[in-house]
C-alpha cells in the first residue's frame, strides 16, 4: 500500500495554529550527535549518566518511534523577566524566566497534541506519533539545525534569526512522510568572534567550543544536582535559586528579538522572577508547594530549593536576613542538606 504524504505546508499551519512560532520537518535518517558525543566524553555530564546511557536511542529517532518517517521541530518563544525597579545586586533572589509561568512540559505537550489532531482530522494521519518536549531521549537541537530554525551559540544555545536564544522546543515523531521544502543551510554563525557569554558565565562553565561543563553551569548546580552545593562554587552562584540566563542576557542575539505568537508566561513580573529573600527563607514546605505549584520550580522539592536559597541568602552580603537563617535552622535543622547551606550562609555574612 502507498504511503500517503502530508504538504509541508499543512504541517506548518497546524503547529503555527497551535501557538508555535517556528516549525520544520525532516526525516528520520539517524543524527551524528558529535556534540554530544564530546560533552560526554569530557566528563561535562555530571551525574547525569542516563544521558549517555541513552545514546544509541538519540541518534536514530527509528529506535523511539519503530516506522518512524518524520520528525516535526516547533520552537515556542517567550519573553524574559522584566528586571524590579530597584535591581541592587544582592537585594532579590534570582530565578531563571522561562520558569516563571505553567510549566511548559505540559504546555509545548498539550500544542503539539493540537496540531497532530488537527492534522489527523484533515489528512487523517499521522496513526502513531511521539512527542517530546526537552525530557525523551531526542537530539533536539541538532535536528533545529538541521532543519534551518537557527544554529547553536557559544553558550550551547539555539539562536533563532528572529527571537534569539529564548525558544523552547518540542518535537514530534511520526509514521507519515512529510513532503518537505527544500532545506535551507543554517544561518550563519552570528558568534564569530564574540565571547561575551564566556566571559560572562560566574562559574567559566562555559567552554570555547560551545559546550557546558555541567560541574559548574548555575542552572544544572540549582535545578538537576542533588547533593551539596561545591563550596568552593557557592561564592559564584551569586543570588540565584532556580536557572540562569546570564549567557542569554549578555547574547547580541537577544538584543532585537519578534513578539512571541502565543505567549505562556504570564508577563514575567519582576516580584516573580525576583522573590525577596524574606518571603523565600520563611516558606514552609506547603508554602512552597503553594507557590510554585504547576511551575518547572516545582520539581527541586523544598530542600534542594531552600539548599539554593541559603546559599544565595549568604552571597547577597544582608546581615539581616540572618536571624531568618537562624529560624530556618531550628525548623528544620534536623535536615542535613538545608542545616549545612544555612550554617555556611551565617558563617559568609558573620
Amino acid at each position: 500500500m502507498q504511503t500517503q504524504k502530508i504538504d509541508f505546508a499543512a504541517v506548518q499551519q497546524a503547529f503555527l495554529a497551535a501557538g508555535f512560532d517556528l516549525v520544520g520537518v525532516t526525516d528520520c535518517s539517524p543524527l551524528t550527535g558529535a556534540r554530544l558525543a564530546r560533552w560526554l566524553a569530557r566528563g561535562y555530564a555530571a551525574d547525569m549518566e542516563w544521558i549517555g546511557r541513552s545514546f544509541r536511542s538519540r541518534v536514530d529517532p527509528r529506535r523511539l518511534l519503530p516506522g518512524c518517517r518524520s520528525i516535526v521541530v516547533a520552537a515556542a518563544a517567550y519573553e524574559p523577566g522584566r528586571p524590579p525597579t530597584d535591581s541592587s545586586p544582592g537585594k532579590y533572589a534570582v530565578i531563571a524566566s522561562y520558569a516563571l509561568g505553567p510549566d511548559y512540559h505540559r504546555i509545548l505537550r498539550r500544542r503539539c497534541r493540537e496540531a497532530v489532531t488537527q492534522l489527523q482530522r484533515t489528512s487523517g494521519q499521522p496513526q502513531k506519533f511521539r512527542i517530546a518536549v526537552d525530557s525523551g531521549p531526542v537530539l533536539e537541537q541538532e535536528i533545529a539545525v538541521r532543519v534551518g530554525l537557527g544554529v547553536i551559540g557559544r553558550n550551547s544555545l539555539l539562536l533563532t534569526p528572529s527571537f534569539g536564544s529564548y525558544v523552547l522546543l518540542a518535537e514530534v515523531l511520526m509514521d507519515t512522510w512529510v513532503k518537505t521544502p527544500e532545506q535551507k543551510p543554517p544561518s550563519r554563525h552570528i558568534c564569530l568572534d564574540c565571547r561575551k557569554c564566556v566571559q560572562a558565565c560566574p562559574t567559566h562553565a562555559l567552554t570555547e567550543e560551545g559546550l557546558v561543563d555541567s560541574r559548574r553551569c548555575i542552572s544544572y548546580l540549582t535545578i538537576e544536582h542533588r547533593g551539596p552545593i561545591p563550596e568552593p562554587l557557592r561564592p559564584l552562584l551569586g543570588t540565584h535559586v532556580f536557572g540562569c540566563d546570564i549567557c542569554q542576557e549578555v547574547c547580541p542575539a537577544n538584543r532585537v528579538r519578534s513578539a512571541p505568537r502565543a505567549p505562556f508566561l504570564p508577563g514575567s513580573p519582576a516580584e516573580s522572577r525576583y522573590p525577596s529573600f524574606q518571603e523565600l527563607l520563611r516558606m514552609s514546605p506547603e508554602e512552597f508547594k503553594e507557590k510554585f505549584r504547576g511551575t518547572p520550580v516545582a520539581r527541586t522539592g523544598y530542600q534542594r530549593f531552600m539548599r539554593n536559597v541559603c546559599v544565595a541568602a549568604g552571597n547577597s552580603g544582608d546581615r539581616s536576613l540572618k536571624p531568618l537563617l537562624e529560624s530556618l535552622l531550628s525548623r528544620r535543622g534536623d535536615d542535613p542538606l538545608i542545616r549545612e547551606h544555612a550554617e555556611w550562609a551565617l558563617e559568609i555574612l558573620g
